[in-house]
């Protein structure tokens, strides 16, 4: 880790993954982030949610169509999230577009997926981005896993990771 001439790290990658609605774990989390970035900065200090947030086994995240993970990750100052299997085939894309396009305040990326339909990505789904860290510029792709024969059955085609990397 690369540190600051004030010996602070450049930059803190905290990251979650498969977290599949455990939402007991969102305060923790939650406070974690906080903690770090009054530690270094929040310009030192990034946040990433690598897929699997919102799983419909929780009452919560059925009941919400998944909005009660959207803003426990906007509340925990995600910067940005990639899509997982749970959320790919287990909501429709009007779900997707609401939680993702209307509530979410981080951005979401994907590179391998794209609506079957039309061959577009949605809106809110873009396949990387570049986020601004101290003095670095740090590039992040975003990719599910290509479970194609059930992405086919709701209207996504989800291509090869490694391909679109």
């Amino acid at each position: 880790m690369k540190e600051t001439s004030t010996g602070a790290p450049e930059v803190v990658l905290l990251h979650s993954n498969d977290v599949h609605s455990r939402l007991e774990l969102a305060a923790k989390m939650s406070t974690y982030i906080a903690e770090t970035r009054r530690t270094y900065g929040s310009d030192h200090v990034l946040a990433l949610d690598i897929g699997d947030h919102m799983d419909r086994m929780r009452i919560e995240t059925e009941a919400s169509d998944g909005l009660v993970n959207i803003e426990l990750l906007n509340e925990a100052g995600y910067e940005a999230v990639t899509l997982g299997n749970n959320e790919g085939l287990t909501f429709t894309h009007e779900q997707l577009d609401d939680a993702y396009r209307e509530h979410a305040r981080f951005q979401t990326i994907c590179a391998n997926m794209h609506q079957k339909s039309s061959g577009e990505r949605p809106s809110w789904l873009q396949p990387s981005t570049i986020i601004q860290k101290g003095r670095l510029r740090i590039g992040i792709i975003g990719v599910t896993a290509a479970f194609a024969d059930f992405y086919d059955l709701l209207d996504w085609n989800a291509g090869d990771p490694i391909d679109a990397v």
